[in-house]
């Protein structure tokens, strides 16, 4: 029963992260029509750097791999990315 319990917190944590991906895919989009407004790239390789190292710190500071975080942001990142220039298109 005390894995059964376990088991549930974690599908109740995935659901979590699945709902807190899915809010910053969101605001991506969002920043991709300001940028757009602004005539900005979607690429900006020196902000994403400075976010690959808070991650790293931040990942480090609650003992967790900063390798594999970082792999998993930079997967996610991405992803948003590709949204971003599909939506960019999309937009008139």
């Amino acid at each position: 029963m005390e894995l059964e319990k376990m088991r549930e917190q974690i599908e109740g944590l995935n659901d979590e992260i699945i709902a807190l991906l899915a809010k910053r895919k969101a605001l991506t989009l969002k920043i991709a029509e300001l940028k757009k407004k602004k005539k900005m790239p979607i690429y900006d390789p020196d902000r994403e750097e400075r976010q690959r190292t808070a991650i790293s710190i931040k990942a480090r500071a609650s003992n967790l791999n900063p390798e594999a975080v970082v792999s998993f942001f930079d997967n996610f990142v991405a992803y948003c990315r590709q949204e971003m220039e599909n939506h960019w298109e999309s937009l008139h």
